[in-house]
């Protein structure tokens, strides 16, 4: 398997875990509609949904033109043994498209909490929210921006990490001081 079909299982993967979660919104929005005087949250909700289910079709019907453009620097073979370089450089792609999921998953979450909190309080989404959820939302914020970069620079990264440790502080055991 090549780093690029590597990649495309991924991306396919992150589009199936997009309409899980578009699912739970669903869920969400009925249990929301039965609550009493939230039922005004409902319209956003519709949009994050169409949203959710409009990336996955997206992402799943061009996860090879994606993977194509985040490896373009990974030469095409069809060998069963990819260089250690493209391998890491997959890994790479892979570990900021978790990353992503979950920085996501974070912000449509705190979102929809604050969405729920405006109407409930008559403030604004941001008003509404606490210190801890305003502090999580920025971890989550930084969280998807190290994914971006891994996504989409992972040989920017790889050439850091392997250029640090390339010259680790080496000493001698057997030497005495």
């Amino acid at each position: 398997m090549t780093a690029r079909q590597l990649v495309v299982v991924g991306l396919r993967f992150f589009s199936i875990w997009l309409c899980i979660k578009a699912l739970q919104a669903v869920v969400y929005l009925a249990n929301l509609r039965h609550a009493d005087g939230l039922g005004q949250a409902a319209p956003s909700m519709y949009y994050m949904i169409g949203f959710l289910l409009s990336a996955a079709v997206v992402v799943w019907m061009t996860a090879r033109q994606l993977a194509g453009a985040v490896l373009s620097g990974v030469p095409v073979n069809d060998a069963c043994s990819p260089s250690l370089a493209n391998l890491v450089a997959a890994g790479c792609v892979l570990m900021g498209l978790w990353w992503l999921k979950d920085a996501v998953a974070g912000l449509a979450d705190s979102w929809v909490k604050a969405q729920v909190l405006a109407v409930t309080t008559g403030r604004s989404a941001f008003s509404s929210m606490a210190l801890e959820a305003r502090v999580r939302t920025g971890y989550f914020l930084g969280e998807g921006l190290a994914a971006a970069v891994l996504v989409g620079r992972p040989f920017a990264v790889i050439r850091r990490v392997l250029r640090l440790s390339a010259n680790p502080p080496h000493r001698d055991p057997l030497q005495e001081d």
